[in-house]
């Protein structure tokens, strides 16, 4: 028997906006892409329009249906994770559409200055890749890194769920994801023969008040500016 602890949780839920709504996301952010167009030195990196200063997609008119709806998937997620304070205050604090076309990729990355993670997705063509993620600290090790040397398929099964060191889940239209930034994800490549679009945005958590937490920072009314 294998009791299992300490497990990483992804938050899957559909949105419920209409295809109407998602058409003028997919748009805008079309729109956004033809500006700038893709990095001539990275032709098959999908394009990231927060590489591009465009940042601001949760403060824009359009976007306001995806925005009011972020509220209550995120007091779920946090219910589910068992945070049952309520002096917790989430602030999105940039959000950006991507744009990618077959064999497009999204390398691994994390968001180290960003709380949790959220991604909504668009327009997912089919052959679409779905979102992985990846681990660098297994807690089934015995020894460490052992699970990253390019000896897998020697000592350990790559297939085992319970040494794997990538996961991807599935994921559809509409659907929002909400995980914790400092875990590593991407996007392989597709075979769509459209867009793939995809709205991600990243958080911040702010207590309302002072207190004596040293991991989550006081409220905006707290700080001082002594920039130079």
């Amino acid at each position: 028997m294998l009791l299992n602890f300490f497990p990483f949780s992804v938050y899957r839920e559909k949105v419920g906006l209409d295809d109407k709504t998602r058409k003028t996301f997919e748009s805008i952010i079309a729109e956004q892409f033809a500006a700038t167009g893709k990095e001539e030195d990275n032709p098959l990196e999908t394009w990231v329009g927060g590489m591009h200063g465009m940042l601001s997609l949760h403060l824009a008119d359009e976007f306001q249906p995806l925005v009011r709806e972020l509220p209550k998937h995120l007091k779920s997620y946090m219910t589910q994770m068992g945070y049952i304070s309520k002096d917790l205050e989430i602030f999105v604090t940039r959000s950006w559409g991507t744009y990618g076309m077959a064999n497009d990729s999204i390398t691994q990355h994390r968001h180290t200055s960003s709380a949790l993670s959220i991604a909504y997705y668009v327009s997912l063509p089919e052959g679409s890749a779905n979102i992985s993620f990846h681990t660098e600290a297994h807690q089934n090790e015995p020894i460490r890194g052992l699970f990253l040397e390019n000896l897998r398929n020697q000592v350990q099964d790559p297939a085992n769920a319970f040494s794997a060191i990538n996961a991807s889940i599935e994921v559809n239209e509409d659907d929002l994801v909400i995980f914790p930034s400092h875990m590593l994800h991407g996007v392989l490549p597709g075979s769509q023969n459209a867009p793939r679009v995809s709205i991600a945005a990243d958080t911040l958590f702010l207590t309302k008040t002072v207190t004596n937490s040293e991991k989550i920072l006081p409220p905006v009314s707290n700080w001082k500016n002594v920039s130079w």
